[in-house]
């Protein structure tokens, strides 16, 4: 026992009545001989491990009026070998502390890791992209450029046939016969047939001359005399159409071959000739009128055109 310190043991080796050596309370003071790099780090009161005593060796269960090895305190971990032992340079810094892990395994205060960067995330978005860019890509060529089916069937053609082909008869078109004008002096009656085989009789009266208008303010004749026909049409048969009878189909022609157009009626004596479709048993009659030069009647001719084809004279 220590006289000084009735509680604590005396050193082993040292004699009775004499001091032990001086522990002191900071292994790693100014006054403690240990280099500072080597010497322990405190650790904090919250962070300094608890040990049972039951897993001491050496110690005992503290019983009253026993006395209990008294254990040196705790200050920290060991440190491992510092920067010198392994022939490494020191940078001043203050050496990494590690918390020891509690009863239950877990590190307090353990270091968070660090977040991992994105870019993983980023390269399999593209590669995944990249996919389905070349997936359509490869759609479309296929739907532009279609296979060839080369084992598809040849298209069946019918067999020729070995029947007698069968005579058609195709109606022969009949055009109807055109007579060559027909030339009769005037007051004769003539029968005229037309392109589509519609037929009619038509009769002209001689010319009446001299004509005076009944209007004191119609125009005087420009050729000399108005001269006038009475004509008379009548349909006999109409297979096609009917039969038109109108004053502008009558002329006279002169002798030279000069040819003198019809005048309208207006003011004239008579009743004139107006413009009608006539069907089979239909007559039509009236008076056709001219502006002539008496002097060159001798050897006309009146004519008469049907549908712009000259159909028949009648010679004055």
């Amino acid at each position: 026992m220590n006289p000084e310190n009735p509680g604590t043991p005396e050193q082993p080796g040292t004699p009775a009545g004499q001091a032990g050596p001086e522990v002191h309370a900071n292994p790693g003071g100014p006054d403690s001989g240990v280099p500072d790099d080597l010497a322990p780090v405190a650790v904090p009161q919250d962070l300094a491990p608890v040990i049972p005593i039951d897993e001491i060796p050496g110690a005992q269960i503290p019983v009253t009026g026993i006395p209990v090895a008294e254990l040196p305190a705790v200050t920290s971990w060991p440190q491992a070998p510092g920067p010198q032992a392994a022939g490494q340079q020191t940078t001043g810094q203050f050496p990494s502390f590690q918390p020891a892990p509690d009863q239950t395994g877990v590190v307090p205060h353990a270091p968070v890791p660090e977040s991992r960067s994105n870019r993983n995330l980023w390269i399999g978005l593209g590669a995944a992209g990249l996919v389905v860019v070349l997936l359509f890509v490869v759609i479309a060529v296929s739907l532009a450029n279609p296979p060839k089916n080369e084992n598809r069937a040849a298209p069946v053609r019918p067999s020729p046939s070995f029947l007698p082909p069968v005579a058609t008869r195709t109606p022969a078109f009949t055009t109807p016969r055109i007579e060559e004008p027909k030339t009769v002096p005037v007051g004769q009656q003539v029968s005229l047939r037309t392109a589509l085989g519609d037929t009619y009789t038509l009769s002209v009266s001689p010319l009446q001359l001299d004509l005076q208008r009944t209007s004191p303010y119609a125009p005087r004749a420009k050729n000399g005399s108005y001269a006038s026909t009475s004509i008379q049409m009548v349909a006999t048969q109409t297979k096609a159409t009917s039969v038109m009878a109108n004053s502008i189909s009558f002329k006279i022609v002169y002798a030279d071959g000069t040819a003198v157009p019809s005048t309208p009626g207006l003011d004239m004596p008579g009743t004139p000739l107006v413009t009608v479709s006539l069907s089979e048993g239909q007559k039509a009659a009236g008076d056709v009128y001219f502006d002539v030069d008496p002097a060159r009647l001798a050897g006309a001719k009146i004519e008469f055109e049907y549908l712009g084809r000259v159909a028949a004279f009648w010679t004055l």
